[in-house]
């Protein structure tokens, strides 16, 4: 009896040595799988602040702050860390984001190096890689000016391609790949030239052409460090660009070549994805193959498999007023402009995706 007694105090001083770790790591799995990233990182601003900051902040926070927190999650809001608001979480319950939160309230300094180095012990040894014999060596070429490699901000489904960026036209296709004219098009669903609410090339030109220096663009878009200069929406970062192809991306706008031929077509006559890319906003949210802030377009057709006119017609009226809750707490903007044609082209288009 006494050896079982031991054996069960000593079973729950072990359960209690390790919760910590227990709610911690089921506190990260939560952040992970909701969509806090898509906002936050651990050690630097996004759209939200770093974590670091945030524990940093309410550091030593107790049992009625951390409820507060809790709170704040679920119902959303701004205030406290600028201007732009934060998603309300309603159907998250409570015990999840209590969870969520206190590992948020983890994220120290010293915490995060002591879990990046038990990490980078724990990766197995990269292995070797073979020397290339004398022919290979002379078949090795530099890579041509312009050529890079990318990923893109948005997770594109197109995760590794070569870029150029030497030329008009390839500037132009690069900036169509980083979805650049989805916000700054200019092209209105019904053909006028508008903000949406980012600020158009047409303006974005006009600005620039007082011969602004450009260096400090380059800079903000690249790495996000600067004043922003539209408005309080931050502006994506591109680190994942080399610093030349954001100079050349800027330089082609301040050209004024971005807006040419943007607002003289008329988005009635686009394709789908044309339109869906260049007069409309769906892939600063979307991508073909994977998740980004909303979900992938190739799951939204699984989801939908075999949709008759009814179904199809509902998903416009869905896409048109906007909303939450098919996938997820992040409401999807509203398309009050776009016509039903226009949203029936691109509903069948993504259903098209496999």
């Amino acid at each position: 009896m006494a050896l079982k007694m031991i054996f069960k105090l000593g079973s729950l001083a072990l359960v209690l040595a390790l919760s910590p770790a227990l709610r911690a790591d089921e506190g990260e799995a939560l952040v992970k799988s909701s969509d806090c990233l898509t906002c936050h990182a651990v050690n630097r601003k996004v759209v939200g602040p770093a974590y670091l900051e945030v524990a940093k902040k309410y550091k030593g926070a107790n049992a009625a702050t951390i409820k507060k927190l809790v709170q704040k999650v679920k119902a959303g809001g701004a205030g406290n860390w600028g201007a732009v608001p934060m998603a309300a979480h309603p159907a998250l319950a409570d015990a999840d984001i209590e969870k969520m939160v206190k590992w948020v309230l983890s994220r120290t300094p010293q915490a995060v190096a002591a879990e990046a180095a038990a990490a980078a012990k724990a990766a197995p040894a990269p292995a070797a890689a073979p020397k290339p014999t004398a022919s290979e060596g002379a078949k090795k070429e530099e890579a041509p000016k312009g050529k890079k490699r990318r990923v893109s901000h948005l997770a594109n489904e197109e995760p590794e391609e070569t870029l150029a960026f030497s030329t008009d036209e390839e500037v132009r296709h690069l900036m169509e790949k980083q979805d650049c004219y989805g916000c700054h098009s200019g092209v209105r669903r019904d053909g006028m030239a508008e903000d949406m609410p980012w600020p158009s090339f047409a303006k974005i030109e006009a600005k620039l052409k007082n011969g602004k220096d450009l260096q400090p663009i380059v800079k903000k878009i690249h790495s996000g460090e600067g004043k922003e200069s539209w408005g309080k929406i931050p502006h994506p970062r591109y680190e994942h660009l080399p610093v030349e192809a954001v100079d050349a991306m800027v330089a082609y706008v301040a050209a004024g070549k971005a807006s040419k031929g943007l607002e003289a077509k008329d988005p009635n006559a686009m394709g789908a994805e044309e339109w869906m890319r260049k007069a409309a906003d769906c892939f600063s949210c979307h991508a073909v193959n994977v998740k980004n802030v909303g979900p992938a377009y190739k799951d939204v057709a699984k989801k939908y498999a075999g949709a008759g006119p009814a179904q199809i017609k509902a998903l416009v009226k869905k896409v048109k007023e906007g909303g939450s809750g098919n996938w997820g707490n992040v409401a999807m903007a509203a398309h009050p402009n776009a016509t039903d044609a226009q949203l029936e082209k691109a509903v069948r288009w993504v259903l098209e995706q496999k």
